[in-house]
């Protein structure tokens, strides 16, 4: 016995997911997957796979092979941000306030990259990003 499925299978989970993430979804934090990619790229997935599923007559099963391909290529590229953001340290450099100034430093192979594109062997100290990343004293402004 063949199921045949109808469009609206794959069109109430999907229509569920970009509720959730409109109303926020997961955590935004950089280290965090986020969920707003990943509807929007199924979107557009189901629109693909219903055309093509049409031409066939299996308008429901394209369009739940064409949101888990658009879907899963997304959840890849989150995957890879998230990632990509678990290399980054934060140093913070204090200034002569007695405030201090995050300076995130990104992990690259073997050195480390700071805001403005310099190059360290290792992670900076927070002496040694002062001079180009804390505050200035009122003397040396003007």
């Amino acid at each position: 016995m063949k199921i045949k499925l109808s469009a609206s299978v794959a069109v109430i989970p999907l229509a569920g997911l970009y509720f959730l993430s409109a109303a926020g979804g997961c955590n935004s934090r950089e280290t965090a997957i986020n969920l707003k990619p990943i509807v929007q790229a199924a979107l557009p997935g189901a629109a693909l796979g219903w055309i093509i599923g049409h031409q066939s007559e299996e308008d429901g099963e394209g369009i739940a092979v064409g949101v888990s391909v658009f879907s899963l290529a997304a959840l890849w590229g989150e995957i890879e941000r998230v990632e990509e953001a678990k290399k980054d340290t934060t140093v913070w450099v204090p200034n002569p306030d007695g405030s201090f100034s995050p300076v995130i430093i990104r992990q690259k192979r073997d050195f480390y990259v700071g805001p403005q594109g310099e190059y360290y062997k290792e992670i900076p100290t927070p002496e040694q990003l002062q001079m180009r990343y804390g505050l200035k004293k009122d003397k040396e402004k003007k």
